[in-house]
């Protein structure tokens, strides 16, 4: 008897590893062509309880346990959508489920690996293409959803038509990839299509504030459009209105030379000579000035204040060779030495020309900083003139003879040496910052440092928290350009804590890296998540490229997404600001919130907007702001709740810099 219980215990085996195969559909007869083989694994049943050391397909939602491995895949590709200790059975899918020895070998398995069953074995293969392209749909699938269960104020219209046709386009490849003569330049032509239409999908579901501070750095003529005429920059300007640009930060001064004729530093950038700019004769400074102007768009002056070295090989005759410092070794480094009243005179000039000859909107430093100064390592330093080591010495009591080989080994003289740099550049700060309100009082003073706090100190010389806690800066632009979201995130809200002295509008440059407008758009998404103010985009010629085709996509991504409502400008007017902000709370409320709200809630938030439209001053919009973060907490539905505390938290930033800001 018990021998013919196993023998049908054998047979069942049998006719489920049968049926599994049949089921999930992935035989020889139909396999991808370009993929390879991973690994090749024996599983031991179907359907039936997992055994130790055991590998189990289950093709029903059958009872397990979490001390296993899984992997879930989709029954008609093969691809392995989810991974885990115990996944979540769902129609249209099996799992894979190992115990024991087997679960490492499951591990190693990737999400958009491909399973399939042969015959008794579970064949794991790879595609170069298509095993990437189905990680990217998971992400944006996760991505989505996650913001639809959110209520955050995205198309869900758009973004369902575009997932049908991701979903046609996807089973297209899928099945020609799986064509005995399936050509590979074909599939990644295909999968670049879908790509595209993944990185649509994944803007579409990215709210757009109407408050934002949306910034883009600009060297003249270095985009696609020719500023030597006119035409050119009125061009220029309706595309960064196209893409919802609100302030342009124009490359001002360079290398020792202006883009404009300055009577102070007489060295004008060659690109910017002998142009026709029509009504402003030729002035391009002024012509894009004006043509932003009425578009609303603000223009700061981008002034890389520090740096002298020679560009195009001309080099300023206004620089004095004693200015310009040296390293360790005596190598001359091209920056100027900060210490030196001279430098300080000189730019003290140029920025009084600047402001006195044109309406900019700001004043943003670039290049307020020592050339790099490794912390780590074999010692390296500079910022060497004859003048900063007088200087030091006599501030610090040095009286040795040969600063430079002294620092080699005494790591105290070198802190010293370091906080007497750091003072230079603080002061440098400071003092342009005195100077730039006293000429211009209303004039948005900002600045870019490196985008990492702890390297921004000890690297480069920028006491930043420093520059923040006296309010030296309106707006701080931290140069963070990494691709990796997490680190992003960390290092904004390093410099997001000094939100009451400085709003960020923190400095990305994907494109510029040669990353992908996705991934723009996910640093962006990335940032407005956790509520500051804006970001800076590096730079104009990334984004305003000759290639049409691809700047059409650059410019229809960000403005289905992120850049969808035209934005007012975080430093505009208060009222304008306030006035931006409630309108389309009142809109999201409406269309969005409403039906999740109970009969007080709503009268609560009815209340508020009401108030909030007749606000006129700070101090009244701060209040009621206030009273709405508290109010808000005792809302029943957790979305709801947390969209409208993070709009209220969001422009309480704001209100308490403005606030800050004309108290100075």
């Amino acid at each position: 008897m018990k021998r013919v219980l196993i023998a049908l215990a054998i047979v069942l085996i049998v006719v489920l590893t049968s049926a599994i195969v049949w089921q999930v559909d992935m035989c020889d007869e139909k396999s991808y062509q370009h993929a390879t083989t991973i690994s090749t694994l024996d599983f031991d049943g179907a359907n039936v309880a997992r055994m130790t050391n055991a590998i189990v397909i289950y093709t029903i939602d059958f009872p397990r346990n979490q001390f296993g491995y899984e992997l879930l895949v989709e029954k008609d590709t093969g691809f392995v959508v989810d991974k885990g200790e115990q996944v979540d059975f769902r129609k249209g899918a099996f799992v894979v489920s190992g115990h024991g020895d087997a679960v490492e070998t499951l591990q190693s398995v990737q999400l958009g690996d491909i399973v399939q069953v042969q015959f008794g074995s579970i064949v794991v293969k790879r595609d170069a293409v298509l095993s990437p392209l189905k990680v990217l749909e998971l992400q944006v699938e996760d991505f989505v959803q996650g913001k639809i269960d959110g209520l955050y104020d995205i198309d869900h219209q758009a973004i369902e038509q575009v997932s049908q046709t991701i979903e046609q386009k996807m089973q297209e490849v899928v099945d020609y990839a799986q064509t005995e003569n399936s050509n590979p330049e074909q599939i990644d032509a295909q999968a670049k299509e879908l790509t595209k239409l993944l990185t649509t999908k994944c803007a579409l579901a990215m709210e757009s504030q109407a408050v934002d501070g949306r910034g883009m750095w600009h060297r003249p003529n270095a985009s696609a459009f020719d500023e030597t005429n006119l035409d050119g920059v009125k061009q220029f300007v309706a595309r960064l209105y196209e893409l919802g640009i609100n302030n342009l930060y124009v490359e001002t001064l360079w290398h020792g030379m202006t883009t404009y004729h300055s009577e102070v530093l007489d060295c004008q950038h060659p690109r910017m000579q002998g142009n026709d700019y029509g009504e402003y004769g030729n002035d391009y400074t002024l012509a894009l000035i004006s043509e932003c102007h009425k578009l609303g768009i603000q223009v700061h002056a981008w002034v890389e204040l520090l740096t002298a070295k020679p560009y195009y090989g001309i080099e300023s005759p206004s620089i004095k060779s004693e200015w310009v410092y040296a390293d360790l070794d005596g190598n001359k480094q091209g920056y100027l030495d900060a210490s030196n009243p001279e430098v300080q005179s000189y730019l003290a000039n140029i920025l009084t020309e600047m402001l006195q000859k044109y309406n900019f909107d700001g004043i943003s430093y670039d290049y307020i900083r020592y050339d790099a100064s490794p912390y780590e390592g074999e010692y390296a330093d500079c910022g060497f003139t004859d003048h900063a080591i007088a200087t030091f010495s006599a501030q610090y009591n040095y009286t040795g003879s040969n600063l430079t080989q002294d620092l080699r080994v005494d790591t105290d003289l070198r802190e010293k040496w370091h906080n007497f740099k750091r003072d230079q550049i603080t002061n440098t700060v400071k003092n342009l910052t005195q100077l730039v309100r006293n000429v211009a009082p209303n004039v948005i003073i900002s600045a870019s440092p490196y985008g990492y706090m702890f390297d921004a100190y000890h690297v480069y010389m920028q006491d930043v928290e420093t520059w923040l806690q006296n309010g030296y800066l309106d707006v701080v632009l931290p140069m963070i350009y990494t691709e990796n979201v997490d680190v992003l995130v960390d290092s904004a809200q390093k410099f997001d804590a000094y939100h009451t002295s400085a709003l960020q509008y923190t400095g990305i440059s994907p494109l510029y890296n040669g990353d992908t407008i996705l991934k723009n758009q996910q640093l962006i998404d990335a940032i407005k998540m956790q509520n500051i103010s804006g970001v800076s985009l590096f730079a104009s010629q990334n984004y305003l490229v000759k290639n049409d085709a691809y700047a059409q996509f650059v410019l229809q991504t960000m403005t289905l997404g992120t850049h969808k409502v035209k934005a007012v400008s975080p430093t505009a007017d208060i009222k304008e600001v306030f006035s931006a902000w409630t309108n389309q709370l009142q809109s999201r409320f409406e269309h969005i919130y409403a039906e999740h709200m109970t009969a007080t809630e709503k009268q609560t938030l009815q209340a508020f907007l009401q108030s909030a439209s007749g606000a006129s001053e700070v101090d009244q919009m701060l209040a009621l702001v206030s009273s709405l973060q508290s109010d808000v907490q005792s809302f029943s539905n957790n979305a709801v709740k947390n969209r409208v505390a993070e709009q209220a938290e969001y422009v309480h930033k704001i209100l308490t810099f403005a606030k800050a800001r004309a108290s100075r």
